[in-house]
């Protein structure tokens, strides 16, 4: 491998101290043959557990947010937050938010700082994206008080699960290990889980503003085995629901009986399958 191919390979890394730290790498795995060893274990193992400061804007309020150094969550973030259209939501003193798959807590984030009268349950069982979740909290000056913060799993039956990770985007993380594009962490470790149901019994829950759910196609598993009367007592639903156009349709029409005001963006990526 020539430098020019490696220069190729890091050009568009936009961090000059991460972009030479990676052509390093990268000459350190090329053998007396001029070829590459193991290029994806060698960067999982180098970067994987390595966080990054980053600066963004969402719904025109500025917000830090540390997050895994390869990660481009902050990049889409500002599209996901005009998509949801929380604006047109009638929040008032007290109201509840459940934010399933909350990530490194941009959403639950962005809505305390808007709404800070708001008392919001986010639930992330990845456990990097959950210590960033708490870091981001107080890099963005929100009160501990708005927002709990769970590393916990959403199923429908409790059981322990085993996460699977693109490397690049550690919030696409399942439940399904069935992840086939780009390189992947399987990071081995169970995670606890609770159900939809327990989420208001254990936290005393009697209405729910918004419920916020993202979870990369646990979705159906989640919200068809909740007890219909939890799904009626949440008045606004946004999200994203994975997989066949068919399933999800089925899912937000099974979805809309209960929960008056539903706004989904839809993904073609099927974990659940």
């Amino acid at each position: 491998m020539t430098e020019k191919t490696i220069n190729n390979i890091v050009w568009w890394i936009p961090f000059r101290k991460l972009r030479d730290s990676v052509r390093e790498v990268l000459y350190s795995i090329i053998d007396i043959n001029n070829s590459l060893k193991d290029i994806n274990k060698f960067i999982i193992k180098k970067y994987s557990n390595e966080s990054y400061l980053y600066s963004c804007k969402l719904g025109g309020i500025g917000f830090k947010f540390c997050d895994f150094i390869f990660s481009c969550v902050t990049e889409y973030m500002p599209n996901e937050i005009d998509d949801y259209n929380f604006d047109s939501i009638d929040f008032k003193d007290g109201d509840v938010v459940i934010d399933i798959g909350g990530n490194i807590g941009t959403v639950s984030i962005y809505l305390a700082k808007k709404y800070p009268f708001l008392k919001i349950y986010a639930f992330e069982p990845v456990k990097q994206n959950y210590e960033n979740f708490l870091k981001n909290i107080e890099l963005n000056n929100i009160n501990k008080d708005i927002i709990k913060v769970f590393n916990l799993a959403i199923t429908k039956d409790r059981r322990d699960v085993i996460l699977t990770s693109p490397f690049y985007n550690s919030g696409a993380s399942n439940i399904y290990d069935n992840y086939s594009n780009g390189i992947v962490l399987n990071n081995d470790i169970s995670i606890k889980s609770i159900t939809f149901d327990d989420i208001f019994a254990n936290n005393n829950i009697s209405k729910c503003k918004l419920l916020k759910i993202d979870c990369e196609g646990a979705e159906y598993e989640i919200l068809y085995s909740a007890n219909v009367e939890n799904l009626k007592n949440c008045e606004y639903m946004r999200g994203e629901f994975h997989g066949i156009e068919d399933k999800r349709e089925k899912l937000y029409n099974y979805c809309n009986k209960y929960i008056k005001h539903i706004e989904i963006v839809y993904s073609n990526d099927d974990y659940s399958s």
